[in-house]
């Protein structure tokens, strides 16, 4: 597997990506995306460049499809990508980034899609606007209980032993359903 390192090769990815898509239309986006940084080993970091950049040329309304396509290809460095771009989006679409975000926990299905979303979307919303969860929280009862099943099954998965990360996804579900 190809090793990127450098900013100035994702810049270059995604100035394709945004060529294409100007083009071609989103599928020519996702597919730059895909195959220039999804398929490539990329650390979280670039990743989490990679989206801030993305989320700045990529209109507010097409995001979310965007975040959905790149999640659907179940890569680990998609849920960085939606992961960054949803917590973006936190001050404007607090209660919609964290149901997408939760959404996407479930499904992945896996504990380092609760480490890598839960961190820089569940995690982020409550360190910045602890105010404006507790009455959302509440409302997520059913979804936070999915997530304590998916991390079960992640954990019956890895022989029965809880490793370091997947505490940390047990920490965010259960400081989410503290109020609950």
């Amino acid at each position: 597997m190809e090793k990127m390192t450098s900013k100035v090769r994702v810049r270059e990815i995604l100035e394709q990506a945004k060529q294409s898509w100007e083009q071609q239309g989103q599928d020519a986006l996702l597919v730059v995306i895909y195959e220039g940084l999804l398929k490539k080993k990329v650390s979280f970091p670039l990743l989490e460049f990679a989206a801030k950049e993305m989320a700045l040329w990529i209109p507010e309304d097409e995001q979310l499809y965007v975040m959905d396509i790149l999640v659907a290809t179940k890569e680990m460095g998609s849920y960085v990508l939606a992961g960054m771009m949803l917590q973006l989006r936190l001050p404007l679409y607090l209660e919609e980034s964290i149901q997408r975000a939760c959404a996407y926990i479930v499904g992945g299905d896996q504990w380092y899609v609760c480490d890598i979303v839960g961190e820089r979307v569940l995690g982020h919303a409550l360190l910045t606007y602890p105010e404006k969860n507790n009455p959302f929280i509440e409302t997520l009862g059913p979804i936070f209980r999915q997530m304590d099943c998916a991390y079960d099954r992640c954990c019956d998965t890895l022989c029965g032993k809880e490793r370091p990360l997947t505490k940390i996804c047990r920490n965010y579900v259960q400081a989410f359903t503290f109020a609950i």
